[in-house]
């Protein structure tokens, strides 16, 4: 699953900007089939691991995580269109965004329904 989100946000990060010219690195990623695509993700700052400096490439992705996956690289320039504080959760700023355009409506979200791990139905 993570390897298919991983490959439809890489294509979409190609075809909207150019990569930078330094590299991102995760203390787990070095061994892992997709370490460029994730250092790639990582520069256009799509993705940016846990404060432990992990990756985590092997877990699931949640819906919370893929949310915030999906509205950075609509939003490549940091421009959210709503004003943020609704929710009470690390990507809140991310949800409200994707509600904003229609992409995920409130009663979709709840501290449960986002910790869990995302179907590929759901993406």
């Amino acid at each position: 699953m993570k390897k298919i989100v991983i490959s439809v946000l890489l294509i979409f990060t190609i075809t909207i900007s150019n990569c930078l010219a330094y590299t991102i690195s995760f203390s787990d990623i070095d061994n892992h089939w997709a370490k460029n695509n994730i250092q790639t993700l990582a520069k256009e700052k799509i993705i940016s691991g846990y404060s432990d400096g992990t990756f985590r490439p092997n877990n699931s992705i949640t819906r919370a995580e893929f949310i915030k996956l999906l509205i950075s690289t609509v939003v490549q320039d940091g421009y959210f269109t709503t004003d943020y504080g609704k929710y009470n959760h690390w990507a809140s700023s991310y949800i409200e965004e994707a509600e904003a355009r229609g992409i995920i409506y409130d009663n979709e979200i709840n501290e449960k329904n986002l910790k869990k791990a995302i179907t590929r139905g759901d993406v």
